[in-house]
C-alpha cells in the first residue's frame, strides 16, 4: 500500500502532472501520426490506381495513333496515285485538244484554200506550218 501511496502522491505532484500530460500528448501525437499514415497510404493506393489507368489509356492512344498513322500513310499513297492519274489525264486532254485544234485548223485551211486564199493568209488564220499549208493549197486550192 505504501508504494501505491507513493505513486499517487507522485502523480498528484507537479512533476507527475507534467509527466502524465507529456504521456497523453505523446499518445495523441502517435495516434494522429498513425491516422495520417493510414490516410497517406490510402491516397498512395488511389494515386497508383490512377497512374495505372493513365498508363492503360496512354497505351490505347498510342495504338490508335499508330493505326491512324497507317491510314494517313495509305491516304498519302492514294493521293500520290490519283495525282499521277490526273497528270496523265491532263496530258491526254492536252494532246486531244491539240489534235482537235489541228483538225479544226486543217479543215479551216482546206476551206480557205478552196475559196482561193493565199498560203500566207491561211498560215496566219490557222497557225499551221508552212509545209502543211503548202500541201493543202497544192491539193485543195484553185
Amino acid at each position: 500500500m505504501h508504494s501505491l501511496n507513493t505513486f499517487l502522491s507522485f502523480v498528484m505532484s507537479p512533476a507527475g502532472i507534467v509527466l502524465l500530460t507529456v504521456a497523453i500528448i505523446l499518445g495523441v501525437v502517435v495516434w494522429r501520426s498513425l491516422a495520417v499514415q493510414a490516410e497517406q497510404r490510402l491516397l498512395s493506393e488511389k494515386l497508383d490506381e490512377a497512374l495505372q489507368n493513365q498508363a492503360q489509356q496512354l497505351e490505347v492512344q498510342n495504338q490508335t495513333m499508330s493505326r491512324l498513322a497507317g491510314h494517313v500513310s495509305k491516304l498519302g499513297d492514294m493521293i500520290t496515285e490519283h495525282g499521277a492519274t490526273f497528270d496523265s489525264m491532263r496530258e491526254d486532254i492536252l494532246r486531244l485538244t491539240d489534235d482537235v485544234r489541228g483538225e479544226v485548223g486543217t479543215s479551216k485551211a482546206i476551206e480557205m484554200a478552196r475559196k482561193g486564199a493565199s498560203a500566207d493568209a491561211i498560215m496566219k488564220a490557222t497557225k499551221l506550218s508552212a509545209g502543211d499549208v503548202d500541201a493543202i493549197v497544192r491539193f485543195h486550192g484553185k
